[in-house]
């Protein structure tokens, strides 16, 4: 017998993609999720770190896509899928032997895997034309960065740096830089990456825009956010509200304008805001997006973004959620 704990879940989005004149894509898409699980016998001890498919309607077990045995490794939960390769791309560090930084590829149908030696990278992105963008972390003996970078899809190397973020004089020292993550708008071609300038309550921080084909960077100023994601040309956000004494209050879901930051509207207001965590799924397909809600049973609640209805699946032991954007 073996006690299974999900530990994440992710979704991918992937479409069928045909071309038009004016070259933008008109896309079908087909939304699957899929989560991490931590495979223990019955003494409790680690036999695998497993990633499996998940029905997306209520969250039973599919199949596995793939079991990483008992290693001394880290496994980066920040999946992302190529189209062009039918791949899910997986960032895996192994600290045993000389094997180091990899990128594991798994097409998501066959469970075929490739695994090359990488550069040390994270939260990569793959964008329509099976190129990745990353994030690179640059030390010396601190933090000096986190730059923006192009990887080489066949071998992991760093092809080229389109931005370098500097470690901030006002940043504490977990967040230098202000820079966590960032997103993918395939409607516009570009990279869409939050970073905090400020690090105080209410105050204004940047949101750069940079396009993958011409490079060009647009900074436009936002509120700070709880944490952001991007669906079909669309940008969304959770907010923290504040009463007279800087304490939380509530945690909004809000839609604001992607072209230059300001907020819409209201999509769905939390008050038990502690028990919702930051990360979000935008599923193409229908238009919702998915939070991870901690209680006594575990929840992931689902809004639609247009009719701002709501739904929950029971579904216990979830502890992170991560959002994958369509490519």
């Amino acid at each position: 017998m073996r006690k299974v704990f999900i530990l994440f879940i992710t979704t991918l989005f992937f479409n069928c993609t045909n071309n038009n004149d004016d070259g933008v894509s008109s896309t079908t898409t087909k939304s699957r999720l899929f989560a991490v699980e931590r495979i223990e016998d019955n003494n409790n001890r680690l036999v695998s770190t497993d990633i499996v498919e998940i029905n997306i309607k209520d969250g039973t077990y599919i199949s596995t896509l793939k079991s990483f045995p008992l290693l001394q490794a880290r496994l980066d939960y920040n999946f992302t899928y190529s189209s062009t390769t039918n791949q899910l791309l997986i960032r895996h560090s192994v600290f045993e032997g000389n094997r180091g930084e990899e990128l594991i590829k798994v097409d998501i149908d066959s469970k075929e895997e490739i695994t090359i030696s990488s550069d040390d990278v994270n939260n990569i992105i793959a964008v329509n034309d099976g190129r990745l963008f990353a994030l690179k972390r640059i030390f010396d003996n601190t933090l000096l960065s986190i730059d923006l970078v192009e990887v080489n899809p066949e071998d992991g190397s760093v092809i080229a740096t389109l931005e370098s973020f500097k470690a901030l004089d006002n940043a504490p020292n977990s967040d230098k830089t202000g820079v966590t993550n960032m997103f993918y708008s395939k409607e516009t071609h570009q990279l869409i990456i939050p970073r905090r300038v400020t690090f105080v309550i209410n105050a204004l921080d940047d949101l750069i825009k940079i396009n993958i084909n011409t490079k060009e960077k647009t900074v436009i100023h936002t509120k700070n956010y709880e944490a952001m994601i991007v669906g079909n040309g669309r940008l969304f956000a959770l907010k923290r509200t504040f009463d007279s004494t800087n304490s939380i209050v509530s945690l909004d879901l809000i839609e604001l304008n992607i072209n230059d930051g300001s907020e819409i509207e209201i999509l769905a207001a939390f008050e038990d805001w502690h028990s919702i965590k930051s990360e979000m799924i935008y599923l193409n397909a229908t238009n919702e997006i998915i939070l991870n809600r901690d209680s006594f049973n575990q929840e992931l609640i689902k809004i639609d973004i247009n009719s701002k209805e709501s739904s929950t699946i029971n579904i216990q032991s979830y502890l992170a959620i991560r959002g994958i954007n369509l490519i």
